[in-house]
This record gives C-alpha cells, sequence and structure tokens, in this order.
C-alpha cells in the first residue's frame, strides 16, 4: 500500500502544474527527501555539488542544505509548500519549476545564491548565478498587482496614505513611495502594518511629503510600488557590503519566464553582463517574459534585454538601482514590449561605494536606456534618477556582440512611445546622445526615420527615401532640473504632452518637428521641498536649479522657460502656457532675495547657433504666463 501511494504522489506531482513534461524530459520523478530517487541512494548533504540527471525530475519536499552547487539537467519542480533552497550557483540545463501561469506558487519560496569568489566561472556566467543554459525556467509567485498611485497628497510626518488601489496588499508587505519633487532620493520605503480599504497605516513617519493631486491638468500623483512577493530569488546577506549580488542569466536556447517574484540583493558591482535579470544573446524570444515583480537593492543595472526580441517587460517595479535600469543593450534588440512598469531612483555609481560605470554612459543613468527604436514603449513611469528617464540612445550601427553594418537604428522608424511619464529626474526625453560605435561614450545622434533605414545613399533624400514621422504621444513629465524633453533629429512629433515644473519644458534640435496639442505649467501646486541648503521660492517651493547665484544680476539665476527655439524648422500648434511668471528666492535665512525669470517662450541659451527664420508658434494660449523672456546670450566671438 505504501510503494502504491508514493507511485500515486509521484504522478500528482509530476503533473501539478496541469501540464505534461514535454518530449524527451524526465522519465521518472520523486521527491528529494527520498534517497530513492538518487542514483547514489542518498539525499544530498551540505557543501555537495548536485547533478540531476536529464531522465530524472525532482520534487523538492524540503529545505536541503546549503549546497555548492546545483546542476538540472532533468527537472528540478518546488512542491506546494513553504521551502528555501541555497546553493552558490544554479545551472538550468533542463528546468526549474517554481510555479507555472496557469497555477502560480502560493507558499514561500526562497532562492538564495551565496557563490562569493569573483574568479568562479560557471560556462561564462560567473557564480552566485541562476543561470539558464538551453534550458527552461519558471518562476511565478502570486499574482498582486505591483504599483498604484497616490490618491491624495501625504504630509511629511504622515503614519497614513491613501492611495488608488490597495487590493492584494498585505500587513507586512515593503513598499516604495516614489519622490514627488526634483530629488530622487526623496523615495523611502515603509512597512505596511494596517490596511482599511485603501488606506495603508504605515511603520513609521515620512520623512518627506509626497504629492497625491492632479494639478493645473498636469497628473503628478506620486506612484507607490509593492516590494514584497513570495517568490524570492536574492543574493546571500554578503552581498550587501561587497556589491556582488546574485544573477539570473539566460542563454541561446533558453526560456525564461518570470512573474510575481521578488529580487533583492542582484547583480555584481562594475561587472559586465551580471545584472539582475539578463538576456543574453538569445536572439527570437517572444513567448518570453518578465511580468508583475520587484528589482531593488541591485548593485548593477534591473532587466536587460541584449542581442534578444520579442520579450515583454510588463507591470514591474525597479528601485535603487545603479546604473541604466530597464536597459536594452547593443541596439540590435527590436519588437520587446516594455509597458506599465515602474522604476524608482535610478542611481549613477558613487567612487564612494566603490561603484564604477559599466559603461560610459552610466554616469548619467536612464531608467529606461534604449537603444532601438522599433520597439513599443508604453504607459511606463520612470520616478526619479540621477540621469534621465527615457533616453532613445540610438547607435549608427549595433555595438558589441551584436555589431552589424545592416542594422541603422538611427534611421528606423519608432515603434510606440506612447503614455508614458518621467518626474524627478534631471531630464525626461532623451532622443539623442547615443553611444559611439568605439568608445560607447556618448555622442551627438541626429535621429532621422526613413521608409528604407539601409539606404545609406539616400538618408536625407525625401524623394528617394520618404521620412517617417517618429510621434512620441501622451507623454507628462514633471520636477526635471534639466529638460523635460529634448529632441535631435528630423520629422519628429510630440503630441498630447502635459508637462510641468520643468528648469525647461520642450528643445528641438530638430529640423521638421513640431509639439502639439499639448500643455506646459510654469510653477504648479506641487511645492515640492526643499532641503535647507537650496535656494527656494518665497512661497517656500522648490527650485529646479537652487544654486543659481542670488547675489548677481538676474540673468545669472536660471530662467525657467516652457519651449525653447532652437535651430529648426521648429515650432508647435495649440500649446497651453500655464503660470510662467518671474518668482522671488531666497536662502534658509530669507536672505539675498532676487528674481528667477521666467517666459513661456523663449530661446536656447547656451549656444550662438543660427535660429531658423522659418520657425513657427501658432495658436498659442497663455494662462498667468510671461509670453517671452530672451535672457541674454552668450558672449559672441572677438573679431581679430
Amino acid at each position: 500500500m505504501r510503494n502504491l501511494l508514493w507511485s500515486v504522489f509521484l504522478l500528482l506531482a509530476a503533473g501539478c502544474a496541469g501540464q505534461s513534461e514535454p518530449p524527451g524530459g524526465p522519465q521518472r520523478w520523486g521527491a528529494w527527501s527520498d534517497p530513492r530517487t538518487w542514483p547514489s541512494g542518498q539525499v544530498p548533504r551540505a557543501n555537495e555539488v548536485v547533478n540531476i540527471p536529464p531522465d530524472l525530475g525532482v520534487v523538492l519536499d524540503v529545505s536541503p542544505p546549503p549546497l555548492r552547487g546545483l546542476n538540472i539537467y532533468g527537472a528540478l519542480r518546488f512542491d506546494r509548500k513553504d521551502l528555501e533552497l541555497s546553493a552558490d550557483w544554479i545551472m538550468v540545463h533542463g528546468r526549474l519549476e517554481v510555479g507555472t501561469p496557469q497555477e502560480p506558487f502560493r507558499q514561500r519560496a526562497v532562492i538564495t545564491l551565496t557563490g562569493n569568489n569573483p574568479e568562479e566561472d560557471q560556462m561564462g556566467m560567473g557564480t552566485k548565478v541562476l543561470g539558464v543554459m538551453g534550458g527552461v525556467l519558471e518562476l511565478h509567485g502570486e499574482p498582486r498587482p505591483g504599483w498604484t498611485k497616490l490618491a491624495q497628497s501625504a504630509p511629511r510626518g504622515a503614519r497614513e496614505i491613501a492611495v488608488l488601489n490597495a487590493s492584494g496588499w498585505r500587513v507586512g508587505d515593503r513598499i516604495v513611495l516614489a519622490s514627488t519633487d526634483y530629488d530622487p532620493r526623496q523615495a523611502e520605503v515603509r512597512t505596511i502594518v494596517a490596511i482599511s480599504g485603501n488606506t495603508l497605516t504605515l511603520d513609521r513617519p515620512l520623512e518627506f511629503p509626497h504629492f497625491g493631486e492632479v494639478t493645473f491638468g498636469v497628473d503628478q500623483r506620486g506612484e507607490v510600488g509593492l516590494l514584497s512577493r513570495n517568490v524570492v530569488v536574492q543574493g546571500d546577506e554578503a552581498s550587501a557590503s561587497n556589491g556582488f549580488g546574485g544573477h539570473i542569466m539566460a542563454m541561446m536556447g533558453s526560456s525564461m519566464r518570470i512573474s510575481g517574484v521578488e529580487l533583492r540583493r542582484m547583480g555584481q558591482r562594475n561587472r559586465l553582463a551580471r545584472y539582475p535579470v539578463h538576456w543574453h544573446l538569445v536572439g527570437e524570444a517572444r513567448g518570453q517574459y518578465i511580468k508583475h515583480t520587484s528589482i531593488h537593492e541591485s548593485f548593477n543595472r534591473c532587466i536587460t534585454i541584449h542581442g534578444t526580441s520579442g520579450v515583454e517587460v510588463v507591470g514591474n517595479v525597479a528601485y535603487n538601482a545603479v546604473g541604466h535600469c530597464y536597459f536594452l543593450e547593443d541596439g540590435a534588440e527590436t519588437q520587446n514590449l516594455l509597458e506599465g512598469n515602474l522604476g524608482l531612483l535610478t542611481r549613477r555609481p558613487e567612487a564612494s561605494r566603490g561603484e564604477q560605470p559599466v559603461i560610459p554612459t552610466d554616469r548619467t543613468p536612464a531608467t529606461f536606456w534604449i537603444t532601438h527604436p522599433a520597439n513599443t514603449v508604453r504607459n511606463n513611469v520612470a520616478a526619479g534618477s540621477d540621469g534621465i528617464g527615457f533616453w532613445y540612445a540610438l547607435p549608427e550601427n549595433p555595438t558589441g556582440p551584436s555589431a552589424t553594418t545592416t542594422i541603422w537604428p538611427r534611421r528606423t522608424p519608432l515603434g510606440e512611445f506612447s503614455g508614458n511619464v518621467s518626474h524627478s529626474s534631471w531630464d525626461g526625453l532623451m532622443v539623442d546622445r547615443g553611444p559611439n560605435r568605439d568608445t560607447l561614450e556618448a555622442e551627438s545622434a541626429v535621429y532621422n526615420p526613413r521608409t528604407r533605414p539601409a539606404d545609406t545613399q539616400n538618408q536625407y533624400n525625401d524623394a528617394l527615401n520618404p521620412p517617417v514621422v517618429a510621434e512620441f504621444k501622451n507623454f507628462t513629465a514633471y520636477k526635471h532640473r534639466g529638460n523635460a524633453i529634448w529632441l535631435r533629429g528630423l520629422n519628429h512629433k510630440v503630441t498630447g504632452a502635459r508637462l510641468a515644473d520643468n528648469a525647461i519644458g520642450v528643445t528641438f534640435a530638430s529640423r521638421a518637428t513640431t509639439l502639439e496639442d499639448s500643455l506646459i505649467v510654469g510653477d504648479s501646486a506641487n511645492k515640492g521641498f526643499p532641503r535647507d541648503w537650496e535656494f527656494r521660492g518665497a512661497d517656500g517651493r522648490s527650485l529646479p536649479r537652487p544654486w543659481a547665484s542670488s547675489a548677481g544680476p538676474i540673468q545669472d539665476n536660471f530662467p525657467i522657460r516652457g519651449f525653447e527655439f532652437y535651430d529648426g524648422k521648429v515650432g508647435f500648434r495649440n500649446v497651453e502656457f500655464v503660470n510662467f511668471q518671474p518668482l522671488e528666492i531666497h536662502n534658509a535665512q530669507g536672505a539675498h532675495r532676487t528674481i528667477r525669470e521666467a517666459g513661456a517662450l523663449s530661446y536656447l541659451r547656451f549656444t550662438s547657433f543660427d535660429i531658423d527664420s522659418r520657425n513657427f508658434a501658432e495658436r498659442a494660449r497663455f494662462t498667468n504666463a510671461k509670453a517671452v523672456y530672451l535672457p541674454p546670450g552668450p558672449n559672441p566671438p572677438q573679431r581679430s
């Protein structure tokens, strides 16, 4: 009878996902805890390298002792109970399964990667790695909403916050509130200690206020992201001190699907190709994805798509990562979907922490770094970066292992950019400064989408190679110390933009480029929370350039501008400008008062480049707005 029951258990375990094993999969199944499962007749012991042969499927029914390594040639499936698995490294040649899309894992599963010898190298993937080498990785935690927005502003010192949707969130969950000021470091993490409907009680008061209103037509309700998940992949505790975290890497021929997972202490500081989640030169990967997953405390990026197309990146939350976060690497990555993701506090490398740029542009990191335009980027939020929210950093041709002269990102039509939001960064949307082929340093990059991108002879011939308009739709941007939007190229169009509280709204270093049907607000009701050292307005609001001189004449202070004219032909149609008025500023003691100038319309200050006489402004509307401010430009060159 006991043997019969055991046989029934194994049959149920093999089919617990509602799926049959693929042809060539395990021919027999057994429980990890049963000596009869293992070819050696012994249950694996601590510090061993465990091999699951191709014909064997193992049901992990106990939490084993820490392992030296684990090679899965057959299959390993987590039983439906609370489990922990710890190993220096795990290599998946067969199948590793924690839940399925149809039946997500609803208990608690923790995979801890412990390898701390940087010289160790498992099949080119280093160590402290969950590597997928031609195998299948299925990690599917409990499906829960990943992020929401504040329903109302939360003042400094608040212990309760109201959000739009707290369904599925629980007492004990860790959440992160986005900064709603210029400083991305006003993001803060708290633990939920009580829930009543959509009102959350926090474990300790908020250090900063967080704005939660639609003000003057611009939605500045701060985001709140869920960090806690029931399936966890993490680096060990040593990762926090040495920056050598875990990483997940899928190679060519692999399949990786991740949903409802928490990744923490991941990525390896200063190391190329060692990121929390990484598709590495997989090629066509349609059907693979990472969804509704949280990534936090990352020492190197968030999600990397490298030499891979067709991946879906949907509904994720990424907080406190070094370097470009959502990262399309070489410029050959196409047909990927980035939708509904949230990124908070994307940090530049800090030498004081032992951090260095992995590539030169990490010095001005982007929450979304996109190197090929033929991808879909929709309804994402870049909620705080030391650099840029969305950066189309287009190389002339793909770089690195994807290098080829048959792909031309700077001349390929735009896939989709719509409904995205950027705030609390230096720049919001940057389409310029692509990586140089040899050095990967940023260089001036003209985005000139054409019908035939590879026709290099006619790249500027509208008759023989017609242009394709790149339309950036419904972009919201607020609280940027630089530009909300900067575009360089030909035949661009920005429609439905909603911009507020930016040093500069829009600058087009372009030709045949327009802004249409948009709203630009100089000063909104979101006054922010300036630090003690910052100059501020008489109403106490934070300023985009708080270090501007308060001792010199007006032109020494930074004037905010809505639309900057530059070379062209560029211009706008049907745009409303609101609240562009000069503003008093002062230091914390109220001394050194002067005026910060403002103008709905102005020109690019830092260059003497000619302004095109064909530039235009049509159907402008001004509400409490000084229409034009033309600050003194740079001194003209001296004639000899």
